[in-house]
């Protein structure tokens, strides 16, 4: 680009250049009358003043010529000079570039190598920087590269403290399963909280069958995760942000979930027993075959949720909402601030059981039409 500009102002410089001297020539061409006569000596009472006349235009025109040449020189010399200092600008930024990738990778393999190291701080060293590596990369690659590290970090690492029980399928309500080690904590941390987040919002976190036991991931946001089959009994998830998540069949046995929105879950078979659910937003989700005995839904929203066939004994329905919520087959044996109003909202109550005898016998006269078998599909 900049030898094309360089060519046409030289073109355009010789182009003014030749003008000039067509016009010298025709200047000379002019008075040719004048060099006859002053040559042979005819016509022309002053001939020394016609002579000096010519010759005065004469070098008029070459000075002009001579300062346009110098001047034009200086242009070409300058349009080279700024071409060799954009070359070399280039040059410092491929070789400031090719410099700072040299460096993320080997900050990169230094990460990956702090990861397997005997001291937990040298572990949580490795995962900060993966996560800058992350922040400042411009490469998605790169991204997806870290949070599929970070992902695997948090699945194979947290896993050794269900084996150590002894039984892979122990963990609904065991004890004596370990909470979360301070680097699993961090790991999450980085792929969850705060603005940290944003760095892999877009990409798919996989963190299916990861013991997350009283992992505290408060005001988070989950965004494209698999926690299929995951534990995160007594996990702390106040008012996180859960979009395009599967928690399917997943433990959350006294999970704390106060004001937590849940949009676009799967929550079916999900053990949600005791877990602490005030005021948080269900609606429209998929909460198939899912244990709630003795969740705390207090002012909780779920309506159009689907809770087909749901044990829901002992929950606490004070102010939910329900409105259009699929209730068929849900068990609800000994449920409490469960009203008339907020079941006779719902879509279906078909096949229930435990609903309160005066409740029930009203519903069934007035709203027979919610007992009725209706042909709807379990995820609707």
């Amino acid at each position: 680009m900049i030898e094309k500009k360089r060519r046409v102002k030289l073109w355009l410089l010789w182009l003014i250049g030749t003008f000039i001297v067509f016009v010298v020539i025709t200047l000379l061409i002019c008075n040719w009358q004048e060099l006859i006569d002053i040559f042979f000596n005819t016509g022309i009472d002053d001939q020394s003043g016609a002579l000096l006349k010519i010759v005065l235009t004469a070098f008029g025109g070459l000075g002009i010529f001579l300062t346009f040449y110098a001047t034009m020189k200086r242009a070409n010399a300058a349009e080279k000079s700024a071409q060799a200092q954009a070359e070399t600008a280039k040059a410092q930024l491929e070789s400031s570039k090719a410099h700072r990738e040299e460096n993320q990778i080997n900050r990169f393999n230094q990460a990956i190598e702090q990861l397997g190291h005997d001291d937990a701080s040298v572990r949580m060293g490795g995962i900060y920087t993966l996560h800058g590596i992350a922040k400042e990369s411009k490469e998605n690659e790169t991204k997806e590269q870290i949070c599929s590290i970070l992902c695997s970090y948090v699945r194979e690492n947290s896993k050794i403290l269900l084996e150590e029980v002894g039984d892979p399928e122990y963990g609904d309500h065991n004890e004596n399963i370990e909470s979360v080690t301070v680097e699993i904590q961090t790991a999450c941390d980085v792929l969850f909280k705060d603005d940290s987040y944003t760095v892999y919002e877009k990409l798919k976190k996989n963190l299916s069958g990861a013991i997350l036991k009283g992992v505290m991931l408060n005001k988070c946001h989950f965004i494209n995760v698999e926690f299929g089959k995951a534990i995160l009994n007594e996990a702390e998830l106040n008012y996180a942000q859960f979009c395009n998540v599967s928690l399917y069949d997943a433990r959350l046995y006294e999970a704390k979930l106060k004001g937590a929105v849940f949009a676009d879950v799967d929550l079916s078979e999900a053990n949600l027993a005791n877990a602490f659910l005030e005021k948080a937003n269900l609606a429209g989700n998929r909460i198939i075959y899912a244990n709630l005995k003795g969740a705390i839904l207090v002012g909780a929203d779920l309506r159009k949720a689907v809770l087909y066939a749901s044990l829901m004994q002992k929950a606490e329905f004070k102010d939910a909402k329900l409105d259009g919520a699929n209730f068929k087959l849900v068990r609800l044996d000994g449920v409490k601030g469960l009203t008339y109003n907020q079941l006779a909202s719902t879509l279906t109550l078909e096949d229930p059981s435990g609903i309160p005898a005066e409740i029930f016998d009203r519903l069934k006269k007035e709203k027979p039409e919610l007992f009725e078998e209706k042909t709807l599909p379990i995820g609707e």
